[in-house]
């Protein structure tokens, strides 16, 4: 069995500090177990009852919530309840185990232990203050923490990744998945060390995961691939469309903003896509729902270098981690790992694509936005699409749809394109 002493991890050229912007505090609801109840009703000298408490329902606790059954529900303005200006007051005092982790995860392997972020912390999205590799001291107490959080949950974890696929039904060996991706993080690496400079099409992150999806493709036996689903009318492009038009609901939707995601929602409006395929299906983004002929009319190109930068770094530290499929993420094979996080990648781009468009409506098509604007975009995207990324596990039915419609080798490709 591992233990604190196993090789630790680091993802290279990523830094964190807090920024003590309050961010984490903010609208989300901080989960707890009985230990943080135990240690705030003493250190307040309170009854469980006064405290702001709800009970996390059985779904969550079984979801990416394993471990805690309560939750530290905010004030009507959004903010925590032990929140003063920007600091926390249960800071020496009580503060939650949960709020002690943030921003950090990790990910128990075979060869070792590998340190995450969580791009929702401020810190994380600007990559400030001093390089990870120069904190192994402070990430080792962290992850004993995290250890007397989760006791059991390493041994399980090392055990899940003897079991993963390249595809449904498609075995992979750990080491063999070891040896994959050191050309993919290569290819981030590379991508991170041009960091603000202009990024062409074929360096986006989109673009990286795209390649790196072909040469997965390329291993698989070709009786695997199907463009067409028996039982629907649906071409593959307009299966392209379904997808994106699904995952946006739950992910850049601006009113699911702050909410947990429900996967059985995803699932379910896919299903009933399939089974009555839609003309002139609507996408929601920014708050408004469009055509895809309108997103197709209206090249976005490259973002600008700070905004793709941010890209990259987000999709290198959940490959690093290896917080995508297997034990990593709700079982998914390799393959549909991949294609989700091309999803999400290609919702993002079309987010801020959508945000351009209604501003031209607005403002007339000489309108002009700053870089600095879309960033700002940009940031509130990623950090809403890892929140519920980082809280989600999906359950039978949507893995089941994300591994048949991850079986067309162009797919990647096309949904690289649609948010070009």
């Amino acid at each position: 069995m591992h233990s604190l002493t196993s090789p630790l991890h680091i993802p290279a050229a990523i830094r964190f500090e807090c920024t003590r912007c309050a961010y984490c505090c903010l609208s989300w609801p901080v989960p707890l177990n009985e230990t943080d109840v135990k240690r705030l009703t003493g250190a307040l000298a309170v009854s469980e009852e006064q405290l702001p408490l709800s009970f996390l329902s059985e779904s969550e606790r079984q979801g990416g919530l394993v471990g805690f059954t309560r939750a530290l529900e905010k004030r009507p303005d959004g903010k925590c309840s032990y929140l003063i200006d920007s600091g926390c007051s249960l800071q020496n005092l009580a503060k939650p185990a949960m709020c002690q982790l943030f921003p950090y995860t990790f990910m128990d392997t075979p060869a070792g232990t590998f340190v995450g972020l969580s791009f929702a912390s401020s810190g994380v999205i600007n990559n400030s203050g001093k390089l990870l590799s120069e904190q192994a001291t402070e990430l080792a107490s962290t992850l004993a923490l995290f250890r007397t959080l989760f006791p059991q949950l390493e041994k399980e974890t090392v055990a899940g990744w003897r079991a993963i696929n390249m595809a449904e039904g498609v075995p992979l060996s750990y080491e063999s998945y070891d040896q994959l991706e050191i050309s993919l993080l290569n290819d981030l690496q590379q991508a991170l060390a041009r960091q603000g400079m202009t990024l062409t099409k074929h360096g986006t992150a989109t673009a990286i995961l795209s390649r790196f999806y072909k040469l997965l493709a390329d291993r698989c036996p070709t009786a695997i691939w199907r463009e067409n689903l028996p039982g629907s009318t649906a071409r593959p492009k307009q299966i392209d469309q379904i997808l994106l038009a699904s995952f946006a609901a739950a992910y850049v939707d601006d009113s699911q903003n702050h909410k947990l995601l429900d996967d059985r929602l995803i699932a379910e409006a896919v299903s009933n896509f399939l089974m009555s395929p839609a003309t002139g299906l609507l996408l929601p983004f920014a708050g408004a729902k469009f055509t895809m002929a309108q997103l197709l009319d209206s090249a976005s190109g490259p973002l600008p270098p700070a905004c793709e930068d941010l890209l990259v770094r987000f999709i290198y530290v959940r490959i690093f981690s290896k917080m995508y499929f297997g034990p990593g993420f709700s079982q998914l094979s390799l393959l549909a790992g991949v294609g989700h996080l091309v999803l999400l990648l290609s919702l993002a781009r079309l987010s801020i694509k959508a945000r351009l468009l209604l501003l031209k409506d607005t403002e007339g098509p000489d309108f002009k936005v700053d870089d600095d604007q879309i960033l700002l975009w940009l940031t509130a995207i990623i950090r809403q699409v890892d929140s519920k990324f980082a809280s989600a596990r999906y359950g039978a039915n949507t893995r089941a749809m994300l591994e048949i419609l991850f079986l067309d080798r162009e797919r990647c490709a096309r949904l690289v394109n649609l948010s070009w």
